[in-house]
């Protein structure tokens, strides 16, 4: 019997669609331990202690499904999908409720949406783990899960919580300076927007070009704009809660994030890209890395 192209890429699509599935179910199954966690908790510990440990208890579960089918990008949706979740928590269970709640909740699921999205379009299943992780098992291949549960699960999920702190600052104050919310609100909106169109740019790249670096549309003015576009929702966040105090803990989150991403997600893709594409050499001369201040500077004075 012969299997044609179409037939062929039917079955690649159940493939992705199963694996899909079984990411599904354990993240509902993972979401229903955080609910008896934190309902066991809520009442003794404060929310934000309650919501930390039913968020580890969840990463805990995502772990396991990794372990169970070989592979750490079981976890990679997690960072889109939780946030909307906790801060859901936190609007439920502060002590007074605004209005001003309800912009930056959509703006945040907005960004998990597209985010989501963005992962299950690029998702193709467990066939292939994510190169970072990749990375880890040829580095310690006798301590591998270990490092995973630490570097690939909890650390993440520590770090984003710490980057929706200012939100649960945010809920449980009063907003005496909206103007702060509607700001950051737009931030968020627009690093949304951002990263979608750099994303979807680049999918079109891959499958017409792939051989060459990108450097068209928003990759002609900054080498990581999925990125930058990432990094400006976490600043939304943190501009939010200036609406409500004006505290040097509230840029913690944000510092957090922008270290992660300075520090080891940009580097190492650039060391990917250095490998990978020949031209890519030329590309960091000329393009600004995240932030397109050559792009800025060329506007202003040309």
């Amino acid at each position: 019997m012969t299997i044609t192209k179409k037939q062929g890429k039917g079955k690649k699509m159940n493939s992705k669609n199963k694996d899909a599935l079984k990411i599904f179910i354990g993240y509902v199954f993972a979401f229903l331990v955080g609910l008896f966690v934190y309902l066991e908790l809520r009442l003794e510990y404060e929310t934000v202690y309650a919501v930390l440990i039913a968020n580890v208890a969840m990463t805990m579960i995502v772990f396991i499904g990794s372990v169970i089918y070989n592979n750490s990008s079981f976890y990679d949706p997690y960072w889109s999908v939780v946030p909307p979740v906790l801060i859901f928590v936190f609007m439920v269970e502060s002590a007074q409720f605004s209005i001003w709640f309800v912009p930056v909740f959509i703006g945040v699921c907005m960004w998990s949406h597209r985010l989501t999205l963005n992962w299950y379009k690029n998702f193709v299943g467990f066939k292939k783990e994510d190169f970072r992780y990749q990375d880890f098992r040829e580095k310690f291949p006798k301590m591998y899960w270990l490092v995973s549960l630490l570097a690939v699960h909890m650390f993440p999920t520590l770090i984003v919580y710490l980057g929706l702190m200012p939100i649960y600052i945010f809920v449980n104050d009063t907003v005496s300076r909206p103007f702060f919310v509607i700001v950051g609100t737009v931030i968020i909106l627009s690093g949304t927007v951002i990263s979608y169109f750099a994303d979807e740019q680049m999918r079109d790249h891959q499958k017409n070009q792939y051989e060459y670096a990108m450097k068209e549309g928003l990759w002609s003015i900054s080498r990581h704009p999925n990125y930058l576009g990432e990094l400006m929702m976490w600043f939304g966040v943190m501009v939010v809660s200036f609406s409500v105090s004006y505290d040097y803990y509230q840029t913690f989150g944000f510092l957090a994030m922008l270290s992660l991403f300075e520090f080891y997600s940009i580097p190492r893709m650039e060391k990917r890209l250095l490998e990978r594409k020949e031209d890519y050499e030329e590309i960091k001369l000329n393009i600004s890395r995240v932030f397109p201040l050559s792009y800025i500077r060329k506007s202003l004075f040309k």
